[in-house]
């Protein structure tokens, strides 16, 4: 299969509608605008970066950005950055990457064959200013970032990788359609859970299996062993962040295809 050439469509953007979000710092809903970032914005890019980073209680849940990466993605040669900004500046950003054949590729994780690697998309790091968090703001940026590059979406392999610390983020992206299909062991930096979705799949329906702790990685180990993936997430009160496995269900069209 030929490597997906991703093109943003500014228009899909452009024209979006200004979106109300609730401003924690004046208590009232603000209009906010969507925009591709440009390489001019890395100033405003970095300073929200680093931000978010010197408030994380947990360092351990968020790897930081260099400037060249972020540099990088702000030309468009790696990728793209979606940003979020109100009348008083940058609120939030949605960092989506193409990372090619490189050894960054999630895709050597899950044992995707060398010639579909160029399908890759990655969902990296959404950052998110005080005033703007329980918005909903990391599902809304990737939803609206997958919007640019939908004449792709037929090819496209789309993945990311989160921390089993981040009962968030987990389950947002489980929200959003994704699976966990595998794990990213890392020298010296905690293992990540590696989720996946083929961008034309609609949605999946799934046979129910057990629920595991989201931090257990043995368990994770185990059930990604026995063919199952991770396909629900939720927080118990009593024992945390949990893990639903399982095997995915063939519709019967899915059948007759196979």
């Amino acid at each position: 299969m030929a490597p997906v050439k991703p093109v943003i469509h500014r228009s899909t953007i452009e024209n979006s509608p200004l979106l109300s979000c609730y401003n924690r710092e004046t208590k009232k809903s603000s209009l906010c605008r969507l925009a591709i970032l440009e390489t001019e914005a890395l100033e405003e890019v970095m300073a929200l970066h680093q931000s978010v980073i010197s408030e994380l209680e947990n360092p351990d849940l968020y790897i930081p950005y260099t400037r060249e990466e972020m540099a990088g993605y702000l030309n468009q040669e790696h990728g793209f950055l979606l940003g979020m900004y109100d009348e008083t500046g940058l609120g939030a950003f949605r960092v989506i990457a193409w990372p090619g054949e490189g050894k960054d590729n999630l895709g050597h994780c899950l044992g995707i064959a060398q010639s579909q690697l160029g399908q890759v998309i990655q969902l990296e790091g959404t950052n998110v200013h005080p005033r703007y968090r329980g918005n909903g703001l990391q599902c809304l940026l990737t939803e609206k970032a997958m919007g640019c590059l939908q004449p792709f979406e037929r090819e496209g392999i789309l993945l990311t990788a989160v921390s089993p610390l981040n009962g968030r983020s987990l389950v947002n992206m489980v929200a959003l359609g994704m699976h966990i299909a595998g794990l990213k062991n890392q020298n010296n930096k905690p293992v990540r859970l590696v989720l996946r979705k083929s961008l034309f799949q609609e949605s999946q329906q799934w046979q129910k299996g057990p629920w595991v702790e989201a931090g257990d990685i043995e368990s994770h180990q185990k059930m990604l062993t026995m063919g199952l993936k991770g396909h629900e997430a939720k927080m118990d009160a009593e024992k945390g962040l949990q893990v639903r496995y399982g095997r995915p269900l063939l519709s019967h069209e899915g059948a007759i295809m196979r």
